[in-house]
């Protein structure tokens, strides 16, 4: 099976659509796109990139970094996962090695950065360097990135209404969903602002004419990771706001109950007393005895609220 596409990219922009095992053509660069599951993809890189590249293109798991090798870049970045019925905040990773005439990407699952840079390819047109191929990829996953930094930002002040603007006081289940997208993205993203860094440092060395267009894409990548934990801040801060809320109306609650248990109290001992059963008891043959009584209850009632008062207890 061949790779997901190559292009032979000349010094206009002009690109041509070819097979992986063509010769390239004079004064261009080739971009070779791959899925990580592709069987040929193992031995076409073996025969063709240093063992180095090759070791790090495979690898299953990656981490956000840029590391320089041989006048070229190794890169595994993340970008959201846009793909149709699958959550965004599922990172995908673009593993990729660059140089001057040769740029190989490899993917798991659809990437729509590098998706958009080869339908723009096919259709004849893409960026003249192999740097500035890659530069338009590190600028579509940023901007991906940087949308749903915003989307999330958005969604945490419309829960801060909800809680302190209406009668909501707890969380509900979209909090705590966002709350676990906003951590999940901060720690996926964290590493791909240094990352970043890291290539326009490795681009600079190696002559790249688009290193402004990539530190400001770095300069970018750093913010969204500060909104990110910003905005992580802003909800454990809101859920340890609406804990302590809870835990004071739970304490007011117990003392009202205990209130109303000290107003109760003596008259249950009270009316407790007179309902034993045994000879003795006063007022048994008085008519007046039980009116008695509740006149006295209402009274030991009124005079313990009056106490409680008196001590501003209530």
């Amino acid at each position: 099976m061949p790779a997901l596409c190559a292009f032979d990219i000349d010094t206009s922009g002009a690109a041509h659509s070819v097979l992986h095992t063509d010769p390239m053509r004079q004064n261009c660069y080739r971009w070779s796109h791959w899925d990580l599951g592709d069987e040929d993809l193992l031995p076409w890189a073996m025969n063709t990139l240093p063992e180095v590249v090759v070791a790090s293109l495979m690898q299953v798991e990656t981490r956000p970094r840029a590391t320089g090798f041989d006048k070229g870049a190794i890169v595994a970045l993340r970008g959201m996962n846009l793909n149709p019925g699958h959550d965004d905040e599922d990172m995908v990773s673009l593993r990729a090695w660059v140089t001057e005439n040769t740029v190989v990407t490899v993917r798991r699952r659809k990437l729509l950065a590098v998706d958009d840079i080869r339908k723009t390819a096919e259709t004849g047109h893409a960026p003249s360097t192999s740097w500035a191929l890659l530069a338009d990829m590190v600028a579509g996953l940023s901007i991906r990135i940087q949308r749903k930094s915003i989307e999330m930002e958005e969604a945490t002040l419309t829960s801060e209404e909800q809680i302190f603007e209406s009668e909501r006081n707890m969380p509900g289940v979209e909090f705590a969903q966002l709350r676990r997208g906003v951590i999940r993205i901060h720690r996926y993203i964290a590493p791909q602002a240094q990352a970043l860094e890291d290539l326009v440092h490795i681009a600079s060395e190696n002559g790249c004419t688009n290193s402004a267009e990539l530190n400001e894409l770095a300069n970018l990548m750093r913010r969204n990771v500060e909104e990110m934990a910003s905005t992580a801040s802003r909800l454990a801060a809101l859920f340890d706001h609406t804990q302590a809320q809870h835990a004071y109306k739970q304490g007011q609650n117990s003392y009202v109950l205990s209130i109303i248990a000290a107003i109760f109290l003596p008259l249950g001992f009270v009316t407790g007393l007179f309902g034993v059963n045994v000879a003795g008891m006063p007022g048994l043959e008085w008519p007046w005895a039980f009116a008695t009584l509740c006149l006295s209850l209402v009274g030991m009632t009124a005079l313990a609220v009056l106490i409680l008062k008196r001590f501003k207890v209530w």
